[in-house]
């Protein structure tokens, strides 16, 4: 299954559409983005185009998680995205600055550094009842955790993304017919089928754990999330401006309005505490 999409341009494609022969009480999962692994796989796809003259081009751009991110929501999916803590660092990655809008938004989450962020994946996938968006395949965590939970995850609920981005600048700086810039990418899954997906990414009010889908479905409504994708909008404008954001620019970028944010400075979503139980706490409704 493929599509194609653009940045920042209103031309959608909605591949991930529910079903016909699901039942409307059917809800999308959360999906948990693998932040490092995807940014691999961007930046070994970008080198096949544009092979690395500089020490620059060795950086991960986080323009790319920016356009993934972008794309489930616009697919009404809610979205996590789990970024180690060195992938925030300029030395490391292209467009740092996006980190903390993101975070501010409730669609990333930087764990401390004792956290191994493939456990944070699976539990969060757990916890919420999501999917995990991964190229890894887990085999390590599936080998040596007890918890069956995890391995259901991995066996059922993760999507393998095969994202293969434009990272050309003769494709950037092109404009639309409303003025924005456009850049063309690529997504498929490498999952067996659409039955697998149309598995992991909807629930069913029949499946013990269905409630628990309904309620993080409830912390993110409409038009929170299209005020989400406008905001991520400028963002990818301020990435692809003349290589980066300019510092003034940068400065005065706001949070959107109706964000996930409590007056004490807490996520209104549904972004779990750092406080973990033993993995074999976490079977109930498996």
């Amino acid at each position: 299954m493929e599509m194609e999409d653009t940045f920042i341009t209103m031309d959608e494609h909605g591949m991930l559409e529910k079903p016909r022969d699901l039942p409307a009480t059917a809800e999308r999962r959360i999906i948990i983005i693998d932040g490092a692994n995807l940014l691999h796989q961007a930046h070994a796809e970008c080198s096949k185009l544009n092979p690395p003259d500089s020490a620059a081009d060795t950086r991960k751009d986080l323009v790319h998680l920016l356009a993934v991110i972008r794309y489930f929501l616009r697919n009404d999916f809610n979205v996590i995205t789990v970024l180690q803590p060195k992938y925030t660092r300029p030395r490391v990655v292209l467009n740092e600055f996006i980190c903390k809008p993101l975070e501010r938004l409730g669609l990333l989450v930087i764990p401390p550094k004792p956290v191994y962020d493939d456990l944070l994946l699976l539990r969060m996938a757990v916890d919420l009842d999501g999917v995990v968006c991964s190229h890894d395949n887990f085999g390590q965590e599936y080998e040596l955790s007890k918890s069956k939970a995890y391995k259901r995850i991995i066996q059922t609920r993760k999507l393998t993304p095969a994202c293969r981005f434009v990272r050309d600048p003769r494709h950037h700086n092109k404009l639309s017919f409303d003025g924005h810039f456009i850049t063309k990418f690529h997504i498929s899954f490498e999952n067996p089928s659409r039955h697998y997906l149309t598995e992991a990414l909807f629930s069913t009010p029949n499946l013990a754990r269905h409630e628990i889908t309904l309620y993080t479905g409830q912390k993110w409504d409409a038009g929170s999330r299209e005020r989400s994708i406008e905001f991520i909008d400028r963002l990818l404008e301020m990435c692809l401006h003349e290589g980066g954001p300019r510092p003034a620019r940068r400065q005065s970028l706001p949070a959107p309005s109706g964000n996930r944010r409590r007056r004490d400075g807490r996520s209104r979503g549904p972004t779990p505490s750092h406080q973990y139980q033993n993995d074999d706490e976490v079977e109930d409704g498996w």
